[in-house]
């Protein structure tokens, strides 16, 4: 039989080290996401310059740091159960077969 691994306990209203890493990766994916809409949704297709990448540049910068905002609120209010506002324990994952 497998062991499952123990996740650690972590407390209401605090924010690991993995979090941190988890929310630079959603402020890229923000980014990337804002550039490619501002791209495709335009009312004309990006030039190359910075005169026209400069406002969708800073579009893409407020959204990737709204999106690493959003994710590490939703993380410092949840527990180790996952549950938002609720300081629980995980509980216990069934063995799998």
């Amino acid at each position: 039989m497998e062991k499952v691994a123990e996740r650690e306990f972590k407390p209401l209203w605090r924010v690991s080290l993995g979090d941190w890493e988890k929310g630079l990766i959603m402020a890229i994916i923000g980014a990337v996401i804002g550039v490619l809409y501002e791209a495709f949704t335009g009312p004309t297709p990006i030039a190359l310059t910075w005169v026209a990448l400069q406002p969708v540049l800073m579009s893409a910068l407020k959204g990737a740091i709204v999106a690493a905002l959003a994710y590490m609120g939703k993380n410092f209010g949840t527990g180790s159960g996952g549950k938002i506002l609720t300081n629980a324990p995980p509980s216990p994952q069934p063995e799998k077969k």
